[in-house]
């Protein structure tokens, strides 16, 4: 069985619906949230999301795009999740796709103090310079 809760559950969180383009070849930041402990070896349970909205130019014969998210405590890093996509088909049509990242994690940090939580999004992949992206919306809670 888990950890029993006692007291006050605490609640830091962040999000934007602000678009935010992503540059290609360069880790950009989307969101953070600073989260207090209480004790040593708190835990700390992250949930998140991002949605990435990728426009791909007509007259490709094929595409490919990767996006890497990441998560930070402070600078280390936490976790990281692809999303890759691509096909191979000519494009009579340009179009924009549409995906979401979501994320749990739970951390547990060994002192008491305040911790800076940051989700970051790197565009790392794509088979044309015409392929772009962006995130619109995008979420972070740390629960304590």
């Amino acid at each position: 069985m888990g950890d029993v809760i006692q007291g006050q559950l605490n609640i830091f969180s962040a999000q934007s619906q602000n678009a935010q383009t992503m540059t290609y070849g360069s880790e950009t930041s989307i969101l953070s949230v600073d989260a207090k402990t209480k004790k040593p070896n708190q835990k700390m349970k992250i949930d998140g999301f991002a949605t990435i909205e990728s426009s791909i130019p007509l007259g490709l014969t094929s595409y490919q795009y990767g996006v890497t998210l990441r998560v930070y405590r402070n600078s280390q890093l936490l976790f990281s999740q692809n999303l890759q996509q691509g096909a191979a088909a000519v494009l009579t049509l340009s179009f924009t796709q549409q995906n979401a990242l979501s994320f749990t994690w739970v951390d547990t940090v060994t002192s008491i103090g305040t911790y800076t939580y940051s989700v970051r999004i790197e565009f790392f992949s794509r088979s044309s310079t015409g392929v772009t992206a962006q995130t619109n919306t995008r979420a972070i809670a740390i629960t304590t």
